[in-house]
């Protein structure tokens, strides 16, 4: 069997074309660029397009125009990490229908282990049962969060980038200069745009979470004023509390986020006024029996719902409900993200999501939130901190995005602190072994070519155990999360950061004197 199939026929192997085409559904081969080499009858048949025609195309070419980009993603993931992949869209039929097909792709390799690209087909699943439907959804919906984590974490970088340096130059531009206000306006949209790239990574499950236990219950009567603010006079908010026991693991701020993204959209669907209900309730759970919830893993929960009396979602809306950039309103004023960060938020946390929902019957946005025992945490209050003055207070700085590293090198030394920089790990410690005597603390990147952030801590501080430690991430890696058995724990810096939150972190690592074993404190 020749592979791929010669360049100047239809086929390829004879006998590989006849089983081929003899296949009742589509099956086709791509080149190493991702692009249709050839393809079998049925596939010819159900596009109406001849081989001519299809041959240099993407799968994308033939797909809804909605669902071009989440074929275009996952071919190129795949592409990139020369692995199986299985991504489900709507197939353009030759009738004008779109069928939906679920396509699944393996790698090929030339004798020489070159990749050649992958063979595949695609199985029509418009007739498939709910279980199944439900898991490719969710197979779906992990494509499309992958993607949106990897294009926000690259776009932190820019935007720390450009944050960092619209904030240098406003300091050394008097407050009547002609060209302060274009700078300002830059800044601005870097905030709006930090906004945009949060809510990214937190529907791609990659939000920087500061998970503690609290009572979920005493924090929605607390947040209940703030939410009747937010929603307006028209708009009643109710609480319904079920008197649960025990405390949920989450990050506060994040949770307060998801709660005022659920009211803002129930708002939305009432102009003209209406009920938004919060309700608790505890429920133990065996795995994947409450509504389409398969990914649901057996434990104790708190069910807190999110209600209103609105018009109600069509199962349309609902499919689509969780992806970002998905609106049914207005796209200037809902960019769709709402929804989508709050799922990744709540999944991020160990639970999951579920929406009830029908025309003119309301909508129910469930959030399943595990439960455990153990006390809660007070809500955190913000003190002064006053770093001990150190008479030898090298920083070491590990980045290996150079515009990043050179920007924060600089805020380090516009504060008074002498700075050692290396671009990864190894470099790292390299730096340590001439300068460990003089440095105080270690800011560092997390995701790095070659040593991780969290290799280079476990290397240095079996030298210096309680060396202070700053991770900087606005990407929430698994070697991120993993920060057990460090201790003490490093603090985190998330990208993109500012000149003043850079020096709030390193004046927190700082004020622990215990920290710096051999490095001279002054009395």
């Amino acid at each position: 069997m020749t592979w791929p199939p010669d360049s100047g026929t239809s086929g390829g192997d004879s006998a590989f074309q006849h089983l081929a085409d003899a296949a009742p559904f589509p099956v086709w081969m791509l080149d190493a660029k991702g692009r249709l080499a050839w393809v079998n009858n049925r596939y010819l048949e159900l596009t109406g397009r001849t081989i001519a025609e299809v041959r240099g195309a993407g799968l994308a070419a033939d797909a809804h125009e909605d669902d071009a980009a989440i074929v275009e993603g996952t071919l190129n993931l795949a592409n990139s990490a020369r692995e199986q992949f299985t991504v489900e869209y709507r197939l353009r039929r030759v009738d004008g229908e779109f069928p939906p097909v679920l396509a699944t792709g393996s790698p090929r390799f030339g004798n020489a282990g070159e990749f050649l690209g992958f063979v595949g087909s695609s199985a029509d699943v418009a007739s498939r049962d709910p279980a199944a439907q439900q898991l490719a959804d969710d197979q779906r919906l992990g494509a499309v969060q992958r993607l949106a984590a990897g294009v926000a974490h690259e776009f932190n970088n820019l935007l720390t980038q450009v944050k960092v340096a619209a904030e240098l130059v406003l300091a050394e531009l008097a407050p009547r200069s002609p060209g302060r206000a274009d700078v300002e306006t830059i800044s601005r949209a870097a905030d709006r745009a930090t906004v945009l790239a949060r809510q990214l990574l937190a529907f791609g499950r990659r939000q920087l979470l500061r998970a503690e236990p609290i009572d979920l219950e005493a924090d929605l009567e607390e947040a209940a004023e703030e939410l009747r603010a937010l929603a307006g006079a028209q708009i009643a908010i109710t609480l319904q509390l079920g008197g649960v026991k025990g405390a949920v693991r989450a990050d506060r701020e994040q949770l307060g986020h998801a709660l005022k993204a659920l009211v803002a959209n129930a708002r939305d669907a009432m102009p003209t006024g209406g009920v938004v209900t919060l309700t608790t309730t505890a429920m133990a759970a065996t795995g994947g029996e409450i509504g389409p919830l398969p990914t649901l893993r057996a434990g104790t929960y708190v069910r807190l719902t999110i209600g209103d009396n609105g018009p109600g979602m069509d199962e349309e809306a609902k499919a689509h409900a969780f992806e970002p950039f998905f609106t049914t309103r207005d796209r200037d004023e809902h960019p769709g993200l709402g929804l989508s960060s709050v799922f990744g938020i709540v999944q991020q946390l160990g639970g999951s999501v579920w929406i009830d929902s029908g025309a003119r019957q309301g909508t129910r946005v469930h959030l399943f939130l595990p439960l455990e025992d153990g006390s809660v945490a007070a809500a955190p209050r913000r003190t002064s901190l006053v770093p001990q003055l150190i008479r030898r207070d090298a920083i070491l700085l590990v980045e290996d995005d150079d515009a990043v590293r050179e920007l924060a090198c600089r805020i380090l030394q516009r504060r008074g602190y002498r700075v050692q920089v290396a671009a990864d790990g190894n470099e790292a410690l390299g730096v340590w072994q001439r300068h460990k005597h003089e440095i105080a603390m270690l800011i560092t990147d997390v995701m790095m070519p070659g040593m991780t952030g969290r290799d280079l801590v476990v290397a240095l501080r079996q030298q210096r155990p309680r060396l202070p430690v700053v991770f900087m991430s606005g990407y929430a890696h698994e070697s991120l999360l993993n920060v057990e058995g460090i201790d003490p724990t490093p603090l985190f810096l998330e990208k993109p950061f500012t000149v003043a939150t850079m020096g709030e972190r390193v004046a927190e690592a700082l004020a622990v004197p215990e920290g710096n074993e051999g490095v001279g404190f002054l009395d």
